[in-house]
């Protein structure tokens, strides 16, 4: 199952804040979101693009997700990189791309154990579309195994306080 969270509910939309929403119900909405998964999150896929370069609004987005779910979230997390197109229009290999990383993202691709895949998004290749799906699952099966097929829980995390919509009121 995939959980897509609309743009307006998320505080970091394409590198910008959203000001609109407050934290509080952002952080119940992505709860909600969470619920949503009956047999809970196997995987939680962190996206970014070739496109566009990693900015202090990602590490942000970073420390974010870290608060709220606490360092365990990065044992359920793959990197997902979009553009692979972009990389073969400039004959650029992808792991020269990544060869020098800014520090907080080398740190992030260390705390998810170098999960890393890269999707073209424009091919035409059935076989290469096919191995990149092959290569996430694969990661996907990783993190399950190595989770010894448990789910990420909330439990511990900052968002189980807010579980049942009004916090703890003890």
């Amino acid at each position: 199952m995939v959980v897509a969270v609309p743009n307006n509910w998320y505080p970091f939309v394409g590198g910008l804040f959203n000001y609109d929403a407050s934290s509080e119900f952002i952080d119940k909405e992505i709860l909600k979101s969470i619920d949503l998964a009956k047999d809970g999150l196997h995987a939680v896929l962190m996206v970014f693009s070739t496109s566009c370069r990693f900015t202090w609004e990602d590490v942000d987005v970073i420390n974010h997700i870290k608060d709220l779910f606490g360092d365990m979230i990065f044992d359920y997390m793959i990197i997902v990189y979009t553009g692979g197109d972009n990389l073969e229009a400039v004959k650029k290999p992808f792991e020269e791309y990544i060869r020098d990383p800014p520090e907080p993202l080398e740190n992030l691709i260390h705390l998810c154990k170098n999960r890393v895949v890269l999707f073209n998004n424009e091919t035409k290749d059935k076989v290469k579309r096919q191995e990149q799906v092959n290569l996430l699952i694969s990661l996907v099966n990783s993190i399950v195994a190595s989770n010894d097929g448990k789910p990420f829980s909330i439990q511990g995390s900052n968002l189980s306080s807010t579980s049942n919509g009004e916090g703890d009121q003890s």
